[in-house]
């Protein structure tokens, strides 16, 4: 109590004081506070006037920092909208080439940041003041000026008008890579000569630079060295092979001894990277015994680069090594297994499929299975994720023998992998997998009865993931005609339906489409029916309209997967219905399908649907919700446009091939039908056959003893069930009894 009161006097004394300064501000100075807030506000304020390039050239000259940074970051949007107005868009490169250089350095460098995105919009006459205006930037010598500006003069290269290229820049350049000039500069002007060289024939190239870049592969800095072994590759497609392994390649092979890193690792990328271009002879004799001596005794500093490169590098050697080759870099792969590293092990696993693809899938069972089950098996999760993510691809190359049976289990012990992320890596490809085991399996009912608990088992423990699940759906619809059709109707389709009332918006329009196209590899009519039929009892006459919003996907589903007799027999009463429903939101749905539903009634069978539809859609275009009347109104021009042509009746138009694609699904629907109705015919007569007849009792009977007159029970039995009241029956009767 103590506390709170000396709370309330402290609160109290200050109001007082806030009251007390108030009464001494007098209204005048209030007042003029306020005008003075009004004119700082109207310096900031454009006219509203002007266009986008001005409102942009006006607020970088009289707006504060913010607004300056909200202009340089919709420079790309205004360049992009005011493309042929050459004259306006020159008037902000120009007003950089005035004022750019006074401003502060982060104004300068914002500047630079939105130019390059906006390079590919800038009219080619303005061309030559932005280079300018990059010469100036870089020439101010602050670094990371320098170095974005740089970056600007490196993409707009692409785009620089000829003349420019030849006459300034390439000299620019030239000044740049000069000796007396710092390290970074080189390095700028090594970056430079790739660009460059994309943009010049080879003859040209030969004439002006190709000595210089020479002579900068033997720069005293390795980041120079290292530009320069990534440009070779481009120089050599210029020029040619024949004069590139005279001029060129010998500095590559250099480069390739390097003492840096850096430098060895570019250098060996690119002799990769034109391995394919040489001929077999160059390649025995050069390159390969160069990578095989790398690979066989790797140095310290090049062993992580070479492992996360294998995969290529024994894809391209492997049509050309001999048998000692090929053992070298099995042995180097093989080693990296049982590496303490988890890392090195990760880049082992990344490059299996290119192995698998090098080596072969024939060796697979005496080479490789081992390997791809310890890294299946691995501690590290990030290894078995990488794995999982490779494993649609060793699935593939192995079914071309039919030996992706002999990683089955593997595949599953994937999918019940603790780790989340492993079990959706495996399952954004899943599809592609289960053909392969599908093809592989001499008994493939059998494998996929064991695959498909862990597939349930997938879709409960991402019940809360929606995104997942999609993708799970999705997949699943393309790989749902290797389960047999008893699995998809008592699994798959309860599970996909199930997501129709309880997920997620985007979720629920992918099972709309999911269900539909389940149902139709049901192949069963009866099963079809009665799966529709409850759809649309429990959505499209549900009580939530998000249910019947939902119907009204699976509608637009079904008109696109089954036949119009059937949508018309099954769902277009409900779906009209919902024409009149009390949500807007489901009336603006229904307005979508209208369109569709034109296409499916037939003027000369459909009159009576024809003529609802059009009254329903009229009244739409009343309707007193803005959105719906949008959308009735939209709905009724496409209706229009399709009566137009079907008036022109031109039978290779849209609407005849849908025609000719209804009747084979209605030809299909009714050979379903007329099956089942065999099938049933055949069941009865089997029970008919197969029944003996029974007596009241439920006794089987007997019927040598049935017309046995000597024997009392029978002819007690035949004289009791007799009933007819004329005198002869009763004295034949009486006969028989004497």
């Amino acid at each position: 109590k103590e506390k709170t009161t000396k709370n309330n006097k402290k609160k109290s004394s200050h109001n007082k004081k806030i009251k007390d300064k108030a009464k001494e501000i007098s209204y005048s100075e209030i007042s003029r506070n306020a005008r003075k807030k009004e004119k700082e506000q109207g310096k900031y304020q454009a006219p509203e006037h002007l266009n986008d390039v001005e409102r942009a050239i006006f607020l970088l000259k009289k707006g504060n920092d913010v607004q300056k940074r909200s202009i340089f970051e919709n420079l790309p949007r205004i360049f992009k909208e005011n493309e042929k107005e050459e004259q306006q868009c020159g008037k902000i490169i120009s007003y950089f080439k005035d004022t750019l250089w006074k401003d502060k350095t982060m104004i300068q460098k914002i500047a630079g940041e939105s130019l390059i995105p906006a390079v590919e919009y800038i009219p080619k006459r303005e061309m030559k003041a932005l280079f300018d205006l990059n010469k100036y930037m870089i020439e101010l010598n602050i670094e990371e000026i320098k170095e974005i500006w740089c970056e600007l003069l490196y993409h707009s290269m692409t785009i620089l008008p000829m003349d420019i290229l030849k006459n300034e820049l390439m000299e620019y350049i030239f000044q740049l890579g000069a000796l007396s000039e710092g390290e970074t500069s080189r390095e700028y002007c090594a970056k430079l000569m790739g660009p460059l060289t994309q943009r010049l024939k080879g003859a040209a190239i030969e004439d002006t630079f190709l000595e210089k870049a020479m002579q900068m592969c033997q720069d005293t800095h390795y980041k120079v060295r290292a530009q320069m072994a990534r440009n070779i590759n481009e120089l050599t497609k210029k020029i040619g092979i024949t004069k590139a392994k005279e001029r060129i390649l010998p500095e590559l092979y250099q480069l390739v001894q390097d003492e840096t890193k850096d430098v060895k690792e570019a250098a060996v990328t690119t002799m990769i990277q034109l391995y394919d271009q040489f001929d077999k002879s160059y390649r025995e004799q050069e390159v390969i015994p160069r990578l095989i001596a790398l690979i066989k005794n790797p140095p310290y500093d090049m062993y992580r680069y070479l492992i996360t490169n294998i995969g290529e590098i024994y894809y391209k050697l492997a049509k050309d090594i001999v048998t000692n080759d090929a053992t070298i870099l099995k042995t180097f792969y093989k080693d990296t297994i049982n590496h303490n590293d988890a890392s090195i092990r990760h880049c082992c696993a990344y490059n299996f499929p290119a192995i698998l693809k090098a080596i072969g899938a024939k060796k697979y069972a005496s080479t490789l299975h081992s390997t791809f089950k310890a890294l299946c098996e691995d501690s590290d999760a990030h290894v078995r994720l990488s794995m999982a993510s490779g494993f649609h691809c060793v699935a593939h190359t192995l079914s071309k023998y039919k030996l992706t049976v002999m990683i089955k289990d593997l595949f599953i012990k994937l999918m019940k992998d603790k780790e989340r992320c492993i079990r959706h890596a495996v399952m954004e490809n899943v599809a592609i997998i289960l053909k392969a085991l599908h093809y592989s399996s001499p008994a493939a009912d059998m494998l996929f009865a064991q695959l498909q608990p862990a597939l349930m088992d997938y879709e409960v423990s991402t019940k809360h993931e929606w995104r997942n699940l999609q993708t799970f759906y999705l997949q699943l619809e393309k790989g749902a005609h290797y389960f047999t059709k008893e699995q998809i109707h008592t699994q798959l389709i309860p599970m996909v339906k199930r997501q129709l009332f309880e997920g997620p918006v985007p979720l629920k329009q992918t099972c709309a489409h999911v269900i539909v196209v389940l149902a139709r590899k049901l192949a069963c009519y009866a099963q079809q029916q009665y799966l529709f039929r409850s759809i649309a009892n429990d959505l499209g006459r549900g009580k939530s309209f998000w249910h019947r919003m939902t119907y009204l996907d699976v509608c637009i589903e079904l008109m696109n997967v089954f036949s119009r007799k059937f949508f018309k027999e099954h769902c277009l009463e409900t779906a009209m219905n919902l024409s009149y429903d009390v949500v807007p939101n489901v009336r603006m749905k229904f307005c979508t399908l209208i369109p569709k539903l034109k296409t499916i009634l037939s003027p000369s069978k459909d009159v009576q649907s024809i003529a609802r539809l059009k009254e329903r859609s009229s009244f739409l275009t009343l309707d007193k919700d803005v959105d719906v009347l949008a959308a009735a109104k939209l709905a009724v021009d496409q209706i229009h446009e399709l009566e137009l042509e079907l008036a022109r009746d031109n039978k290779y138009s849209n609407l005849a091939r849908d025609d000719s694609a209804d009747k084979t699904r209605e030809a299909q629907e009714l050979e379903w039908l007329e099956k089942e109705k065999e099938a049933e015919k055949n069941k009865r007569r089997i029970e008919i056959i197969g029944k003996p007849s029974t007596n009241a009792s439920g006794a089987p009977r007997d019927r040598k003893k049935r017309f046995d007159l000597s024997s009392k029970k029978s002819t007690k039995r035949y004289t009791t069930s007799s009933t007819t009241p004329t005198t002869t029956k009763k004295k034949r009767i009486r006969s028989t009894y004497r």
